[in-house]
């Protein structure tokens, strides 16, 4: 085994795994800019289907998923198979109550 294969062996499991599921493009793209500037990073996906975010999420496992829920069910039903700490609420809902009922279900980065 080379040396170069060791390193891009571990640069590949160190890798973290972004999944984005959100129906606007342009924000899909912004933040697809934005993390493209981490070495440490890698887009595994992008859904805009709200149907396909559980799939996606048992399929490919990411690290971290950057959503735009609908509603907390959305939430809920990534909750099972993420660390809640791994999902981040990208919304621009202002209600305190729907900031709160994400919060409450372990939800600890809102945007």
């Amino acid at each position: 085994m080379s040396a170069y294969f060791c390193l891009e062996l571990v640069l590949i499991l160190t890798m973290i795994k972004v999944l984005i599921a959100d129906n606007q493009i342009l924000t899909r793209e912004g933040i697809i800019s934005i993390l493209s500037g981490f070495t440490d990073m890698q887009i595994i996906g992008q859904v805009t289907n709200r149907a396909e975010i559980e799939q996606m999420i048992v399929a490919y496992k990411p690290h971290v998923i950057i959503i735009d829920p609908l509603n907390s069910s959305e939430i809920k039903k990534i909750s099972r198979h993420l660390n809640p700490a791994n999902v981040v609420v990208l919304s621009n809902r202002k209600q305190k109550n729907e900031i709160l009922e994400v919060i409450n279900l372990g939800i600890k980065n809102y945007v």
